[in-house]
């Protein structure tokens, strides 16, 4: 008897908690906490546009020079380090605000094993399938693309 007591006040306090907050899934709302949160994303697409645009750049340089297998080795590189990270960037940021923090860290580690798979497919399925390939231009515009992304992440962090 006292168990189900205690039982039904929980329940009881959980349904006016529900309500004062707003979380009450549209029933009886008294105040409206259940709003998106105010804090605004950071701008990450910024840093995706910026690697594509280095990795379109030199790609474009190596074409113009002659050099086509250095041209879509360079292009493969920048979007095996490109695409992975905006991957990332999209399934982290999505969520703001204090109370979306285990959501957050979730997105993160998720985001993050799944970015390294990517990677990780990206290299094979290009070292498997790509004939002829200049590995020096595929591991430069790899490196230089995930550079441009670090400078610009610093940039934006200053910026903030």
């Amino acid at each position: 008897m006292v168990d189900k007591l205690a039982q039904s006040t929980y329940n009881a306090l959980l349904c006016v908690q529900r309500i004062l907050w707003g979380c009450s899934g549209g029933r009886g709302r008294l105040t409206n906490f259940n709003k998106m949160s105010s804090i605004k994303a950071p701008p990450v697409y910024k840093i995706t546009r910026v690697q594509m645009l280095v990795t379109i750049a030199l790609s474009g340089m190596a074409a113009v020079l002659g050099a086509t297998v250095a041209a879509y080795s360079m292009l493969f590189g920048g979007l095996i380090s490109a695409v992975p990270n905006a991957y990332f960037a999209h399934r982290v940021f999505r969520y703001r605000g204090a109370r979306a923090t285990t959501s957050i860290v979730k997105a993160f580690y998720a985001g993050e094993a799944i970015k390294l798979a990517l990677i990780s497919a990206g290299f094979a399925l290009v070292f498997m399938y790509v004939k002829p390939l200049h590995t020096l231009a595929f591991f430069g515009g790899f490196v230089l693309v995930h550079l441009s992304g670090l400078l610009m992440l610093t940039r934006l962090k200053d910026s903030i």
